[in-house]
């Protein structure tokens, strides 16, 4: 018996459907947009017939990188919201209200350029759990380096407090939003891997409440909040620790980079002193070596394409100063010649300048 296979996520061909079977030319065969599919079992034809509709219209529109669907709608049923996708574009582009006049249903869309993008994947969570169930308009394959922002991730938990003062006014899908909140960065902070399903596995460890059950408004409000507010602390304390441990490490990553070029400025001021070249070029050396080691503390410190904050800069410039002064003092006491002092002040400038400081 001959069989036809036809793919399981398509536009059309509901099942029961009675068919017609017959061969095409070549000339009736249509390039058609062919979305990807990431974490999606299966859709239904019709949402798939939105989502190809989707691409095709704004493509047409809009210079783009990708576009990525994303959210309730993927969900099986037709319980959604609205559509929620995402834009990568380095242009800006308002199309929202046109395309919810077009398809006359409530779209929302997101924005942003791909650096944007990677740069949310890297550092929120959210970004992650949303992405990890999406159909793309191009394959995707992002490598992303893990970048934990304690105070981003205390501001995106402030949100899941909003359950404990609003629970009987909360719908139940505002509270599994609150929830899939805190619990992905909880999983975020503990280096886990993100996804959809991860996530609701986890709320059912922690709360011992199914999703269905929060989404449906069916919990125990004392038990549920009793575990939810302990599963808050949790986290909560997380956070407050990598913001202190981070505060620690970044005061001490300023004093090794004081020192270091503090130790340049020094060797750069005494090279200038010594008349013979075989001790100079010592100098020279000790000076590339420490600046070399400084600007690494530098970048651990702050993003090197952006300066540091006027107090952090008065601060260094103060304390180098102060350094370089006392080291040069020190060696003119003992005994050294032609150092000249009214240099300091212009080498340090020239130093935090370079370092953009």
């Amino acid at each position: 018996m001959d069989q036809i296979y036809i793919p399981k996520n398509r536009i059309g061909l509901e099942n029961g459907s009675y068919v017609i079977v017959k061969p095409i030319t070549l000339k009736q065969k249509l390039k058609k947009t062919k979305p990807y599919f990431y974490d999606i079992q299966s859709i239904e034809p019709s949402k798939l017939k939105i989502i190809i509709e989707l691409f095709e219209t704004i493509n047409a529109l809009v210079d783009n990188e990708n576009i990525i669907v994303i959210g309730s709608f993927l969900e099986k049923g037709f319980h959604f919201n609205d559509i929620d996708l995402i834009l990568i574009t380095d242009e800006s582009y308002d199309i929202q209200k046109m395309l919810e006049d077009k398809f006359k249903t409530k779209i929302h869309v997101l924005v942003m350029s791909n650096e944007e993008f990677i740069k949310g994947l890297s550092s929120d969570p959210l970004y992650q759990v949303m992405i990890s169930k999406c159909i793309a308009r191009k394959r995707f394959v992002y490598k992303i380096k893990k970048e934990i922002n304690y105070k981003l991730l205390d501001l995106h938990l402030l949100k899941s407090k909003l359950l404990f003062d609003n629970f009987d006014i909360l719908t139940g899908n505002e509270k599994y939003a609150l929830t899939r909140n805190m619990i992905a960065i909880y999983l975020f902070l503990k280096n886990k891997k993100l996804s959809k399903k991860i996530v609701d596995n986890e709320i059912k460890k922690n709360l011992d409440t199914d999703t269905e059950k929060i989404k449906q408004n069916l919990m125990n409000k004392h038990i549920f909040l009793k575990k939810y507010k302990k599963m808050y602390e949790k986290t909560f304390d997380v956070i407050m620790k990598g913001i202190k441990d981070k505060m620690t490490n970044r005061n001490k990553l300023i004093e090794l980079f004081i020192s270091n070029l503090a130790n340049v400025v020094v060797h750069n001021i005494l090279e200038k002193a010594i008349a013979l070249e075989e001790i100079a070029e010592k100098y020279r050396k000790e000076t590339l070596n420490s600046f070399t080691i400084a600007k690494r503390y530098r970048e651990k410190i702050n993003p090197v394409n952006s300066n540091l904050s006027d107090k952090d800069g008065d601060y260094i410039q103060s304390k180098i100063t102060m350094k370089v002064r006392a080291e040069l003092k020190n060696r003119i006491e003992r005994g050294y010649t032609n150092i000249h002092l009214d240099l300091i002040d212009s080498e340090v400038e020239k130093m935090l300048r370079e370092m953009k400081v």
